[in-house]
């Protein structure tokens, strides 16, 4: 061992306290020069970034790494999301060293790398829209949720729980699901007014948001059928959805749990915040729809085979979709000619002149 900056162990049992002496005795040893000062013991640790919380069988970062993040989020929303590409660049390595292990951030960092990747050092700018929208998800989620994660053994459910579908006609949606061991269901029909992203502005329908709808039919069948309490143990389940001959969209979107299109991000920001807060991993099977006859019937409001006593009393007023509505709302005032000239000017590129040491921030 010729080098090491940061030492941690861990010892548990009756002997703990002789194995912690006999552990720093060998290394003394062999000669290892402590700074015995920085020593720190306990059943909460800060080592190499992260904090570690045995007590609660919890990792995650600090209070106050966490608080820096949600503060220089904050300080963007008073710019008008005006930030220079140094600073950008700074604030996206230390969100990718959090989401080592806040691992439910990773998926959404791929259009703020898309942005960073793109440009050059001395260029400030106002972010894209898609870029906005995903710093405001994430302000919103590090403000309500705690900076650790359990680090305990997931819970699986391998066997499917439930199974939706959802149709999109000209003037309304239809979302339905049932749940395959207590034969639950629930059919919502849905129009402009509840879901106005999912229809295009000119009046062509719904057909085009067929993934965004039946992901977000995946999303009601979680608060329909009770998965979406409050949880401190991780537990992973499995769904199947039909997807129509042609689409394994949502299939493959469990898997990397990210997406840039519209209006499926918005749908899938709102998952993933449920399912953090449920401390749950959904994994989406695709199913053909000869194979799920039944979620189709329910899409198509046919309820013969299912019975009336079964039907989950369910409103679309009863699922939480603050979040896509708040998003949506800011997407809307995105749009306008004004916000993007606003855009335009504000952006400027640095001159040939002799660069300045850019200097890091403390965090």
């Amino acid at each position: 061992m010729v080098y090491v900056d940061d030492l941690h162990g861990a010892f548990t049992g009756e002997r703990k306290f002789a194995c912690l002496w006999i552990w720093l005795l060998a290394y003394e040893v062999i000669g290892t020069p402590f700074g015995y000062h920085k020593f720190k013991g306990g059943f909460s640790s800060d080592f190499v970034g992260f904090h570690l919380r045995y007590d609660r069988c919890e990792v995650g970062i600090t209070t106050k790494r966490g608080t820096w993040l949600v503060d220089w989020i904050k300080a963007l929303l008073g710019k008008k999301f005006v930030v220079p590409a140094r600073e950008f660049s700074e604030f996206l390595g230390r969100l990718s060293f959090v989401a080592q292990l806040l691992t439910w951030l990773k998926p959404h960092l791929a259009p703020l790398f898309a942005w960073g990747s793109v440009a050059s050092p001395g260029l400030v700018g106002r972010l894209p829209d898609t870029v906005i929208l995903t710093l405001k998800y994430i302000l919103g989620e590090l403000s309500s949720e705690s900076f650790l994660v359990s680090a305990k053994r997931p819970v699986y459910f391998e066997t499917e729980q439930f199974r939706t579908d959802a149709k999109c006609a000209d003037d309304y949606i239809v979302l339905g699901g049932w749940e395959l061991k207590s034969k639950r269901w629930f059919s919502l029909r849905l129009t402009r007014k509840e879901v106005p992203y999912l229809f295009k502005p000119c009046g062509d329908g719904s057909q085009w948001a067929s993934t965004s709808a039946e992901l977000l039919a995946s999303l009601t069948a979680l608060h329909a059928f009770g998965w979406l309490s409050v949880a401190s143990t991780r537990r992973t389940m499995a769904l199947s959805l039909c997807g129509g001959t042609d689409n394994l969209a949502n299939d493959s979107l469990s898997t990397k749990r990210s997406t840039t299109k519209w209006p499926l991000m918005l749908i899938n920001m709102q998952l993933s915040a449920a399912l953090s807060k449920a401390r749950l991993n959904l994994r989406l099977r695709w199913r053909p729809r000869e194979e799920n006859v039944e979620a189709d019937q329910l899409t198509n409001e046919i309820f013969e085979g299912f019975s009336p006593s079964l039907r989950v009393p369910l409103s679309f007023e009863d699922v939480d979709v603050r979040l896509v509505e708040e998003l949506w709302e800011t997407k809307l005032q995105f749009d306008f000619d004004a916000a993007r000239q606003e855009s335009k000017d504000s952006k400027k590129v640095a001159d040939g002149s002799k660069k300045r040491k850019f200097e890091k921030s403390e965090w």
